[in-house]
């Protein structure tokens, strides 16, 4: 557990005041006070760039894909899209959003926009101005689609499988979600200083907010399950398709 960066203590900050006060420029030194075990750490660590993958992609069965993504960081969405391009999917996708902390917002949107044509992703309300979240593309993935999430999965992820799931998208299956579903803004003070502020709730698009309650999934599946009960699913809802 991350008890102080630099000094400052962030018991109760939000992920985004965390990540500000560890980037930096690259070889700067960074002061991280720990708790692990009852037993507290201090540890020195220095800022380097480093690349990370946000999606990767498995054929785990005859024209079945999965897609994990693991963080909605910028270019997550052009990745959802080249792992697209190397999958055989017409049988169906699983997206595996378990552990995803979330991210960028519009990242997560242009993720639901590439399976759900038209209409409110999400949308949240300051004072009377209403901000939307909408879909616009003319040729949306048409297969069948099943979310896994857990926990851990929050904030943007939380709102990418709601999405799925107040759409009929996608059936969503797990353990209820974290339930990160808050606005925040930045404030610039006189002295120079930055304030965070919540200043609304997301809503999904039957107007249900997550804050505080998370994604109930549509299946409750233990971890270990969570393979087999996605593909026998996803051979259901194909079966289903085919039949129309």
């Amino acid at each position: 557990q991350v008890l102080e960066i630099n000094g400052t203590d962030v018991q109760g900050a939000s992920l985004t005041s965390a990540i500000a006060l560890i980037r930096g420029a690259v070889g700067q030194k960074i002061d991280l006070l720990l708790l692990r075990e009852n037993k507290k750490l201090l540890l020195s660590v220095t800022t380097r760039k480093i690349s990370t993958t946000a999606v990767e992609s498995t054929q785990v069965a005859p024209n079945v894909g999965l897609l994990a993504i693991s963080t909605f960081s910028p270019g997550s969405a052009k990745d959802v899209r080249s792992s697209l391009e190397k999958l055989k999917i017409q049988r169906g996708l699983i997206i595996d959003l378990r552990n995803n902390p979330g991210g960028l917002i519009s990242e997560a949107v242009k993720v639901a926009e590439i399976f759900i044509g038209n209409g409110t992703i999400v949308s949240y309300r300051v004072n009377d101005n209403e901000k939307i979240y909408s879909a616009s593309n003319p040729n949306p993935i048409a297969v069948p689609i099943v979310v896994l999430i857990n926990r851990s999965t929050a904030s943007a992820a939380e709102i990418l499988a709601s999405a799925f799931q107040d759409r009929n998208r996608g059936v969503v299956i797990g353990e209820r979600s974290y339930g990160k579903g808050s606005v925040q803004e930045f404030r610039t003070l006189e002295d120079g200083s930055k304030l965070e502020l919540t200043v609304a709730l997301y809503i999904t698009p039957s107007g249900r907010t997550i804050e505080g309650v998370g994604v109930t999934p549509d299946l409750n599946v233990s971890p270990n399950e969570l393979g087999a009960k996605a593909l026998q699913i996803l051979g259901g809802l194909a079966s289903l398709g085919a039949s129309k």
